[in-house]
């Protein structure tokens, strides 16, 4: 990691901004369960994990526990378990539970108003005198403001409430999705507005695109600061699923999402197509992308390409992280291109699986610029993908010797 603390990353200051999380201060109180953070009319069935409609029931968001640890809790509801990725484990319910060994969040279902204002969660064998949720953040926590999109919620579309969302870096706005299939595509991305489904198995946005003019539509588009997590998104007559290719603000989160690109259609096989240049950063994380089998295209299910030297933009390096994500269905499952930046850009790659007909990895170069250097410098780690593999032949013709055509690779 030598050359990244040459370049300055690991002295940077780690801001409330760049973190993943809010810290705590202080201690937060026993009971662990947040009924703020409750959804009315659903619960989470022990027997799948997936969210089920039932109108007076209340369910919780995913909440973070141990693994093989006891907890008590007010009720005996449903409870089902998830492994780290939020995927579903099985099921109990009872008022005292121990956690199967690889769970690490649970969701609690409460069968009415009056249970959810008494459900207490906490650790140990019997439950104690109820006490309401506390936990204490710091003064510099962000103040996310929600809205919600489905049927009877603050919006009917997404886009609508995308059109009154004004996020700022103090105060974050989330588009909280609620199960259901939306038929909406174009959706430009913007800074500090998130995309939050509720269930990423039943919310569904399925855009159809337009049939002849497939090049001028994405399910999403744009670069931002901005996480899309917890949902499914499906674009047929589309370029792709998420089109990022902008100067300026790029900080894209992908988490627990399923990104299909059904069809070639337009010759673009690719479910995201991305083009980075300086100081731009997008991160796919426990996902599943899909692109199409396709005759005419070799790209992968993920596209990425830097930008060359003197582009507009390009005055740093860029970094693409995929971690424990599944990438599949076209020719390539992950397909990264050099144009010739100049820099050495980052890409890291970590408990992945990446399968494509005729390379799981592939780098490619391009005749169109000349370049001087390797731009790529690979991160990986517990991935698995057999064939990595160059585009040579009658699919590229590289400008350097293809010996030195694939960068290096450096285990980490």
């Amino acid at each position: 990691m030598s050359d990244l603390i040459a370049r300055g990353m690991a002295r940077q200051p780690i801001t409330l901004s760049r973190m993943a999380f809010t810290p705590v201060s202080g201690s937060p109180g026993k009971n662990l369960f947040d009924k703020s953070k409750t959804i009315k009319g659903f619960y989470a069935s022990q027997a799948t994990g997936l969210l089920v409609v039932s109108a007076a029931y209340y369910v919780s968001d995913y909440i973070a526990v141990l693994p093989n640890t006891t907890y008590a809790r007010t009720s005996n509801t449903q409870l089902p378990f998830y492994d780290i990725n939020k995927n579903y484990i099985s099921g109990v319910a009872d008022y005292v539970f121990t956690t199967p060994v690889d769970c690490y969040y649970i969701r609690l279902n409460c069968s009415n108003l009056t249970n959810l204002n008494k459900e207490q969660l906490e650790l140990g064998n019997a439950a104690t005198t109820y006490e309401s949720y506390r936990g204490i953040v710091s003064s510099e926590s962000h103040s996310n403001r929600n809205v919600t999109v489905g049927t009877g919620k603050n919006y009917a579309t997404i886009t609508a409430a995308l059109a009154d969302a004004v996020g700022t870096i103090d105060s974050p706005v989330n588009i909280d999705i609620y199960p259901g299939t939306y038929a909406e595509g174009n959706i430009t991305l913007k800074d500090y507005v998130n995309f939050i489904g509720l269930d990423k198995d039943s919310v569904i946005i399925d855009f159809p695109g337009v049939e002849g003019d497939e090049l001028n539509h994405s399910v999403f588009s744009g670069a931002a600061i901005c996480t899309i997590a917890n949902l499914t998104a499906k674009g047929t007559n589309v370029k792709y699923v998420h089109h990022c290719d902008e100067s300026g603000n790029c900080d894209v989160v992908l988490d627990n999402v399923l990104f299909e690109k059904v069809g070639d259609a337009g010759g673009y096989n690719q479910a995201i197509g991305i083009g980075l240049r300086g100081n731009q950063k997008y991160t796919v994380k426990n996902s599943e992308i899909i692109g199409a089998a396709s005759e005419t295209n070799t790209k992968g299910a993920l596209f990425c390409h830097n930008w060359y030297s003197g582009y507009s933009g390009v005055t740093s390096f860029c970094k693409l992280q995929i971690e424990n994500s599944y990438l599949h269905g076209a020719p390539s499952g992950l397909d990264i291109s050099s144009l010739g930046s100049g820099f050495s850009d980052l890409l890291i790659l970590r408990g992945n699986k990446l399968e494509g007909a005729l390379y799981d990895v592939k780098f490619d170069r391009t005749t169109a610029y000349s370049f001087d250097q390797d731009d790529w410098l690979v991160l990986a780690e517990g991935n698995e993908c057999a064939n990595i593999g160059q585009a040579n032949g009658a699919l590229i013709t590289f400008t350097q010797p293809v010996a030195t055509a694939v960068p290096t690779v450096v285990t980490i």
